[in-house]
């Protein structure tokens, strides 16, 4: 997991900024702290799935 640290990261980055520009144009209350909540959910599923592919691998191996 550790060879995929830096593709997790950047996808979180990448959610919380889109989010959080994308929930500013829709006015929310609280872009910030509803972007950081979908930045860790796109983080977690990143997470899971390259775990599901490696383990798959193994698998297969």
């Amino acid at each position: 997991m550790r060879k995929y640290w830096k593709r997790h990261v950047t996808v979180g980055a990448i959610v919380l900024l889109l989010s959080f520009l994308a929930l500013r144009m829709l006015d929310v209350p609280a872009p910030f702290g509803a972007g950081v909540f979908l930045a860790f959910f796109a983080f977690e599923i990143s997470v899971y799935h390259s775990a599901a592919r490696d383990r798959k691998k193994r698998m297969l191996d």
